[in-house]
């Protein structure tokens, strides 16, 4: 049973990362993703470590996606967003906070899709003030460093959930970095949905793409949008 699931998860990692395909990862500058370069392997083989990473990436993409919105969204979808990530954040069972965090992650993505989806946005972008744009330009680093990280961490699920699901004494801890490579190839997914909307983004705020998952985030600063 326990050698069941592990296949399973790993067949959806490798149908997750397909789907964040080399056009995409190309989109966003982002060239670590189609070489598969997955620098920084701490968290390899251990699971512990693999888990903090993931929380990392997580929080990561997290903020990013509330920053972009605050940032290209109206001040009443940005409120409602930011209502529903509160409210998911509230939950105590665990898999329906997952669940109702990525149902609200997913609107973020729609919204900023919707924001972007002409060009009257860069009139926007070029309307901000200084800190808005380095609000813009910080999530939309963030936001691709958090692809790169769930990029790495998904490559090294594969072979950690393989060599912990030969030993039964590792089903527990299994379960949380099943758990936890699940959530990292959905991220990695619905991340893929605004690869193309990027460049765009950093030439508008002058800023380029992390050169790789280990570099270093940006601070990010809540500023008052329009």
């Amino acid at each position: 049973m326990q050698h069941k699931i592990v296949s399973s998860l790993m067949v959806a990692l490798l149908s997750s990362t397909a789907v964040f395909c080399s056009t995409s990862a190309h989109a966003l500058g982002l060239g670590e993703l189609v070489t598969g370069v997955t620098k920084g392997t701490q968290a390899s083989g251990d699971p512990d470590a693999f888990i903090r990473s993931a929380l990392v990436a997580e929080g990561l993409m997290g903020s990013a996606l509330s920053a972009m919105v605050s940032s290209l969204a109206s001040k009443e979808k940005a409120a409602e967003y930011e209502a529903s990530m509160k409210a998911a954040s509230a939950l105590t069972d665990p898999a329906e906070k997952q669940a109702k965090t990525e149902e609200a992650q997913k609107s973020a993505v729609a919204l900023i899709n919707e924001s972007t989806s002409n060009d009257a946005y860069q009139g926007k972008i070029n309307k901000m003030s200084s800190a808005q744009k380095a609000q813009l330009a910080g999530a939309a680093y963030n936001f691709s460093l958090a692809l790169l990280q769930d990029k790495a961490l998904v490559g090294q699920a594969q072979g950690l959930m393989a060599s912990m699901g030969a030993n039964p004494l590792n089903a527990t801890k299994l379960l949380s970095v099943k758990n936890a490579a699940s959530s990292l190839s959905n991220q990695l997914a619905l991340g893929g949905q605004l690869a193309g909307k990027m460049p765009a983004i950093f030439k508008a705020v002058d800023v380029k793409a992390p050169a790789s998952a280990e570099a270093k985030p940006m601070e990010l600063k809540q500023v008052a949008g329009d």
